[in-house]
């Protein structure tokens, strides 16, 4: 009986955490972990088109932008994302950082970048997905999407 309800309450605890998580959340800044730190620096090039997001967490008619996420086409949507704009292929990043997601830091891992050749950018904090593991010669970096120079 007791276990019936155990695996009840950890269950619905589960889905709601995952509900709780469909909507933009804060990273948290692990760049100075000893993982992380050989790659500031690093410049990356974007290889194809992509889409980059302006991202609030104040889904409440908020103007400001937390982050830009940059992401494969055709992007995302949703109340969340504040504009959406065309990320050029050939546009060059320089890696300055890394962030998760915090408590399922193994689901949402992104390369804080600089811009350099779009001052658009230069006000916002700009992430890139890492989608691999970062020990690969790409860096966790989608090969079809982005090329470390």
């Amino acid at each position: 009986m007791v276990y019936v309800k155990l695996k009840k309450l950890i269950l619905i605890m589960f889905f709601a955490s995952t509900l709780c998580s469909c909507g933009p959340k804060a990273y948290v800044d692990v760049s100075n972990h000893e993982d992380f730190r050989d790659f500031i620096g690093k410049e990356i090039e974007a290889l194809i088109d992509l889409k980059a997001h302006g991202v609030t967490f104040e889904l409440v008619d908020s103007k400001t932008v937390d982050y830009v996420i940059i992401s494969s086409p055709p992007g995302f949507t949703g109340r969340h994302v504040l504009f959406k704009k065309d990320f050029k292929s050939g546009t060059l990043l320089e890696i300055t950082g890394f962030v998760n997601s915090g408590y399922f830091s193994f689901l949402e891992k992104y390369y804080k970048v600089k811009v350099l050749n779009n001052t658009f950018y230069h006000d916002y904090i700009v992430l890139i997905p890492v989608s691999e593991s970062i020990k690969n010669e790409n860096l966790g970096l989608s090969a079809t999407n982005y090329r470390v120079k």
